[in-house]
């Protein structure tokens, strides 16, 4: 396994952002006499209007090497020579910025399960910049390589900047492949559509539960806890998947239930053909080593009346048999737990005729309740966070 992480709001979140906190103490040292501050500030938002009609092209828009001589242009004088620690010390007076919340505990987790780990950035500074930046922080150890969009011009989500960065990766790792690469990204237009693109996995750091609508990322995470569970996983072999109807995995799974040892599996298959889900629900599937091992829904309602306005459930939990002992019933439970608490529930349910399973995985007997089968049956609720 190999992670590629994005830099901004991956692994340092912006608190504010204000170019101008930069800018004035280069006007004071190099353009006071050229020009008024009004000035120069108005001409900064100018370039940055510059800038995102560049990105709009999927172009980058160097600071150093691009930015900077305008100035001198516009105003006289030469350009401002500007070494790696002074555009560091420009980029941090820019941004305020700090660690995202578990990033360490996580970085110093992978360092100890020897997973190589990079940075890829869209960025107007370099790449040396950045690394500073993050030497800074106390996290640059941990990184064995970081590309900067300033140094390329060309921004993700393009997919020649990403396969460079692939290529490079796995020339540092012979011993890998590009499914061994997992990208870590919070914007889904760069991040999730250039990873995607790319062939290679991504985690979508949503922090606003946002819907994925065309399904490209792998994962959808809301932090850094949860993204430490699926590297657990990945380094396991196992894998868990949270689907909508045209996802990957999808038809295979319908196809895997159908031809299961358990009955219900059918019936599973012809909702998934038919698509009979609610827009928030999903079907999990557990993979071992790439191989489809068992299944389970995240649905609003399982067997109840709707009188009853338990929800959310887990149902059609299956795992086959040759699979069995690798705790897989368990990994489902918690990956459902997890997309409920994206929800903003906090609890779940699930019903089951079996004595004394769910228990194990912290469910509470809630009592025997009459199904719309005209049958009873034992219902469970766990408490989440």
């Amino acid at each position: 396994m190999i992670l590629i992480f994005d830099f901004f709001e991956t692994l340092l979140n912006n608190k504010s952002i204000d170019f101008n906190r930069g800018l004035k103490p280069m006007w004071e040292k190099y353009y006071q006499d050229k020009c008024s501050f009004d000035d120069i500030k108005a001409y900064g938002e100018e370039l940055f209007q510059h800038l995102l009609s560049l990105h709009a092209e999927g172009k980058e828009f160097a600071f150093v090497r691009e930015e900077l001589p305008l100035y001198a242009k516009k105003y006289g004088g030469n350009v401002v020579p500007m070494t790696v620690e002074e555009e560091a010390d420009f980029l941090m007076l820019c941004n305020d910025m700090e660690l995202v919340p578990g990033i360490v505990s996580l970085l110093e987790y992978c360092k100890e399960k020897q997973i190589p780990m990079y940075v890829l950035s869209n960025s107007g500074f370099s790449g040396a910049a950045l690394t500073e930046v993050l030497e800074r922080f106390g996290i640059g150890k941990y990184f064995s390589g970081l590309w900067s969009s300033a140094d390329y011009g060309r921004i993700k989500p393009c997919k020649e900047l990403f396969d460079m960065v692939i290529d490079a990766v796995l020339l540092q790792n012979p011993d890998k492949t590009k499914k061994n690469l997992f990208f870590v990204g919070d914007m889904y237009e760069t991040d999730v559509k250039g990873a995607s693109g790319a062939g290679i996995d991504v985690a979508w750091l949503n922090r606003k539960n946002e819907l994925d609508e065309i399904q490209l990322a792998t994962y959808s995470i809301s932090g850094m806890k949860e993204l430490q569970k699926i590297v657990d996983l990945k380094i396991s072999g196992i894998d868990i998947q949270i689907m909508k109807n045209g996802h990957k995995y999808w038809n295979a799974t319908a196809d895997f239930a159908m031809n299961c040892s358990w009955r219900a599996g059918g019936y599973l298959t012809k909702l998934m053909y038919e698509n009979a889900f609610a827009e928030e629900e999903r079907v999990l599937v557990a993979l071992v080593d790439g191989n489809i091992a068992g299944f389970c829904t995240y649905a609003k309602k399982d067997e109840l009346p709707e009188e009853y306005d338990f929800t959310p459930f887990i149902g059609f939990m299956f795992v086959d048999e040759k699979y069995r002992g690798n705790r897989l019933s368990e990994k489902l439970i918690q990956a459902a737990c997890r997309q409920a608490v994206n929800d903003g529930f906090h609890k779940i349910y699930i019903m089951s005729g079996e004595i004394g399973l769910y228990e194990k995985f912290g469910f509470e007997f809630l009592g025997m309740y009459q199904t719309i089968y005209d049958t009873e049956e034992q219902l469970f609720v766990k408490e989440i966070n």
